[in-house]
């Protein structure tokens, strides 16, 4: 985040920065928010940080999906297609967007 910024202009401007594809407020929703021991990553540089994941959903977007500078590609999956070297922390996202498509939430 941007000081001063909203969690939604965050989300709004990182999603165009990082993939180009266009996003409105109106068209996402919060999923769930993830914390805690699951979030903990130590870096290659020794730096130790404890993630906070507010993961958003929207179907609703425009424009052609490009990689930037962060990502060297990027891609849509079905989740029953996910690669299998999906990073740990997210493995409890997908299996918690797996559950909701089960029960027909989404």
């Amino acid at each position: 985040m941007d000081l001063g910024e909203t969690i939604y202009e965050t989300i709004i401007r990182e999603i165009k920065e990082e993939t180009n594809l266009d996003i409105e407020k109106e068209n996402f929703k919060v999923f769930n928010i993830y914390s805690g021991e699951e979030r903990h990553h130590i870096y290659p540089n020794i730096e130790e940080v404890y993630f906070i994941n507010i993961i958003f959903e929207t179907s609703i977007y425009s424009g052609k999906i490009v990689s930037d500078s962060e990502s060297y590609e990027l891609k849509f999956f079905d989740l029953d297609r996910l690669p299998s070297n999906i990073t740990k922390p997210f493995e409890s996202v997908s299996k918690d967007l797996k559950a909701r498509m089960q029960s027909n939430d989404i």
